[in-house]
């Protein structure tokens, strides 16, 4: 096994395993509130699926996902900071 080197060129020793926990997080479609749900249901209705793909539709395609990650994000990390 060949030693890490630093950015600067310098031996920086043997490569260090690194694990790193999560737990486990919810999906994006669990974190819909009712209202993003009602959003999402009528955005669908209006797409026309893929043919090339068995008539599938793609639903990351949806515009409100930035949204629903943004008060996720809100939600997660500066809530909890107060």
């Amino acid at each position: 096994m060949q030693a890490c080197r630093s950015p600067d060129n310098t031996e920086a020793g043997p490569p260090t395993p690194l694990w790193v926990y999560a737990a486990k997080s919810k999906s994006l479609l669990e974190g819909l509130q009712p209202s993003a749900i009602a959003a999402l249901e009528e955005w669908l209705d209006g797409q026309a699926g893929d043919p090339l793909r068995g008539g599938a539709i793609d639903v990351m395609a949806w515009p409100g996902w930035a949204r629903v990650m943004q008060r996720r994000f809100h939600e997660r990390f500066t809530a909890k900071a107060r």
